[in-house]
This record gives structure tokens, sequence and C-alpha cells, in this order.
């Protein structure tokens, strides 16, 4: 079998590692010659992965593209929306094309591209093989090793920060279809969790043991969950035998799928839903003389720029005066921030200033962060996004 010569033009995760592995894999059947990448760190990795000498080590695709033809073909790795012009470039310069998917974020550059290949009579394959990576591999490995069995892969990349790097959104199955709505269980309370349509990931992991932390103070007790969603605090509450669990949100398919689970654990007596916007009924609460042993504040992040921050303290400040009203004599407040910007010693300052306006002094019993499978990387700040704070509060007499 004839040895056949790729360039690859991005050493990215697919390019560098996935895709252009099978060289290294089968050197008799496939070879990458050159590279292009800007990235200096990845480039000279990959070459040295690949024998690839300096001079056919390149700082970008148009640089590359401009050398004479030297492979039968080119591996087209860049992000998104970057792959049209090394894929059209490529094509007319002789070589035939496999590029990662998705082709392009744009039709119309999808129907150039395919009609470019018809015209210069070349190969344009799309390749869709991010399952067989070694990051999934080694996950379903250890999975299996530990008795777990994976049913499947469905992919959640189509989160609007995305279109600012460049990449398009994506959304569906990696390999074989399966039910989407899957049973889950943590900290003893059961789950219904929609991977397809749920918020983000259908179900947010960061915060399993401090739901488990609320557990413990939370039996015989009157309990308000704020910004509720699938009803993951309040159920903690429920299940560790607090005696009456109310819990809010704003979005009425949130507390669709609170209730199923609650009716799933059996606590549909003790623990409710209602749909409503917290900032606008917890004054309401208050007015109506409501207390409550248990306070739980799980906002959504005020803020996810630096810009931002100025006018998010004052909706953490508010949203933590109206819990702190809400909270009986000797009772608790649990207040957290799910937002980088927002600085533990900034949520420590603002949740402060709301206590001293509504006359009320806070114990810290305890502060944690996120669970340990979104760990804090001391390199990256933006790691650290989780504060999550049990006072005990008592009225200033």
């Amino acid at each position: 079998m004839k040895q056949i010569t790729s360039i690859l033009i991005g050493a990215g995760l697919r390019g560098g590692y996935v895709y252009s592995q099978y060289a290294l894999d089968h050197p008799d059947e496939f070879k990458v010659i050159a590279v292009a990448e800007p990235d200096q760190e990845r480039r000279e990795l990959f070459a040295a992965k690949h024998n690839i000498p300096k001079e056919l080590q390149y700082e970008s695709y148009e640089e590359l593209l401009q050398q004479d033809k030297m492979a039968d073909c080119a591996m087209i790795c860049t992000q998104d929306k970057m792959h049209y012009q090394p894929v059209t470039m490529a094509m007319q310069k002789g070589y035939h094309v496999l590029c990662e998917k998705p082709m392009s974020p744009d039709k119309e550059e999808i129907i150039k591209m395919g009609a470019m290949a018809k015209k210069y009579d070349r190969i344009l394959s799309v390749c869709h093989v991010l399952r067989y990576s070694p990051f999934f591999s080694k996950i379903k490995e250890i999975l299996e090793e530990d008795g777990i069995k994976i049913r499947g892969v469905y992919e959640r990349s189509d989160a609007n920060e995305r279109t600012k790097e460049g990449l398009s959104k994506v959304k569906g199955f990696i390999g074989d279809a399966f039910d989407t709505n899957v049973e889950i269980v943590e900290n003893g309370v059961h789950y219904m969790v929609d991977v397809a349509n749920g918020q983000k990931t259908g179900f947010f992991l960061d915060q399993k043991y401090n739901r488990l932390a609320m557990q413990r103070i939370c039996k015989g007790k009157k309990v308000l969950d704020c910004f509720t969603h699938m009803g993951t605090f309040a159920l903690n509450a429920g299940i560790a035998g607090a005696a009456d669990v109310t819990g809010l949100d704003i979005s009425e398919y949130a507390v669709s799928q609170a209730e199923a689970n609650a009716r799933l654990n059996h606590l549909e007596n003790t623990v409710h839903f209602r749909q409503a916007n917290v900032l606008d009924e917890l004054p309401k609460l208050a007015q109506a003389g409501e207390k409550y042993d248990v306070v739980i504040l799980d906002p959504p992040a005020f803020t996810k720029s630096r810009e931002a921050t100025k006018n998010a303290i004052k909706g953490y400040r508010e949203i933590n005066m109206k819990g702190l009203k809400l909270v009986k004599d000797g009772g608790y407040l649990a207040t957290c921030s799910c937002s980088h910007f927002m600085t533990q010693e900034l949520l420590a300052k603002t949740v402060k200033e709301a206590a001293k306006a509504t006359h009320k002094r806070l114990r810290q019993v305890e502060f944690r962060t996120q669970a340990p499978d979104h760990p804090i990387l001391w390199a990256a700040d933006e790691s650290y996004y989780l504060k999550f704070y049990i006072f005990q509060v008592v009225d200033e007499k």
C-alpha cells in the first residue's frame, strides 16, 4: 500500500492528537510532513512527535499554502469559522482535504466548498471522530473499571460563549442515540435529568457537597430555597427531614422538573415549588410575615464581565438583604455566587453590608467552594468561581 502524505493546518486537540495519531500508529500508511500552527509551543511539540524539520513548520496556513504542493492531502483543523479559506486554498493548490466538523457555521461557505471540490476534482471529507479521541476513550475505560457502562454521549457545546471564540454551536448525539431523560442519584436524592434540553448540561454538579452540607442543618426546619432550578437544595433539605420546604424559580420548565423530582423521592407532601420572580417574591413574603429557619440563595451569575461587577454587587446586596429579612432569629442563611468576578472578599463584604442594613448579626458556620470535579487551577484565576457561605443569623437587640 502506498504511503499517503499530508500537511496539517491547526495542531489543536483534533488535529494534533486525534486525526494525526493515525500517522503514529500506522507509519507505513500515513505520514504528516508539514504543519501550520500559530502557537509556537503546539507547533514545535507536534513537529517533534512527527519528525517534521524546521523548514516545514509554519506559523500560518497562508505561508504553508504558498509553497508548491508537497503532499497528497491537507487536514484542516482550525476553528470552525476559519475553515473556508484554508480549505479552498488547499483544493486550488491540488490537495485533497479532510476538514474537521463542522465544515463551516455559514451555509453559503459550505455550498461553495462543495462546488469547488467538484470543480477541481478533489476529495473533500468531513471528519466526525471526537468519540474516539484519547479523552473520551480514557473516560470510558475508567468508568467501565468502576462497573459503569456508558450508554452514550450527548454533546452540549451550545453555549452562546462559543460564538465569541469563533466556534459554532453543536448539540446532539456522539454515537448511538439513547433516551436523554436520565435518572441520577446524588446525596441520596433521585433526579430525572434532561441532558438534551435542560439548562447547560442538565444538572449542576459543582454544588454537590454544598447541598450535602445543608442536609446537616435542615432536619425539622422550615426552609426557603430561592432560584431552586431543579429543586436540588430543596430536595436535599427534604431528604434530610425538613418539616416544610418551598422552592422558588422564575422558569416554569424548571419548576415542573422540580415537582417531578419531588414525586420521584416521595417528598411531594413536604417539598413544594412555585414559579416566581425571586426578587419580587421575597418582599411579598416579608410583608406577609413569613419567617424561615433556613433561607438558601443560589442565584445565577449577576456578572460575567469585570465591567459589570459594580452593578452585580448591588444585585447581590439586594438579594441578600431580602433573604436576611426572612430568616428567623437564630436561623440560617446559605448564600453563594457563581461568578469569577465576584471574589470571596467582595462577596463577604457585600453580605456584611446587607446584614448591617437589615440589622442582623452573622456567625459564619462554613465557607465552601465548588466540588472537586470543578478543580480550582492556581494558574487560571477564572477556574475559581463558586463561593458558598453558611451563616447563623441573629437579630440585633
